[in-house]
């Protein structure tokens, strides 16, 4: 029998329950960003090592986030625990890459980008450094990560009869 705890439409206990197990297990399973994924330590401070780095972290971008839309779609289109879990995970690498490239780009720029003269430039680099949920710690966002996919999946099962 499932326990409803909440208003109409909210998981219910056990998928509650299932989604802190499967938290719990991506905590302790969750892996460092991919090596390939990380900005290097060569750059500078100027305004061409900034277009350097948005240029590199526009291509990296690009399979970070090719990732976790494919993994969504997988799941919204097979509701599978399994796909639920590569959801999560794929969204805490996101939420990881965002994180370390925000994190950098404040290192490199935060004190030089007001003297840039591309404006466009400096958009990119403020919107880089704009970290969202990544500014959660590891734990939070491993929660938001889980959240999505549960009350989807507990809500679109049915029993047929």
């Amino acid at each position: 029998m499932k326990v409803n705890l909440g208003p109409p439409g909210w998981p219910s206990l056990e998928m509650m329950i299932r989604t802190l197990v499967l938290g719990l297990f991506l905590v302790g399973s969750t892996s460092a960003l991919d090596s390939a994924w990380l900005p290097n330590d060569s750059y500078g401070t100027d305004e061409a090592a900034a277009q350097q780095f948005a240029s590199d972290y526009n291509h990296t971008a690009e399979q970070v986030l090719y990732l976790s839309v494919e993994a969504s779609w997988t799941y919204n289109t097979n509701l599978t625990d399994y796909n639920s879990a590569k959801q999560v995970e794929a969204a805490g690498i996101e939420q990881e890459f965002n994180y370390v490239w925000g994190k950098k780009a404040k290192e490199l720029f935060l004190n030089t980008y007001g003297n840039f003269t591309d404006l466009e430039l400096k958009k990119v680099i403020e919107s880089i450094w704009t970290l969202g949920v990544a500014n959660l710690v590891e734990s939070e966002r491993n929660q938001v990560s889980a959240t999505p996919s549960s009350p989807t999946h507990d809500i679109c099962k049915a029993n047929i009869f």
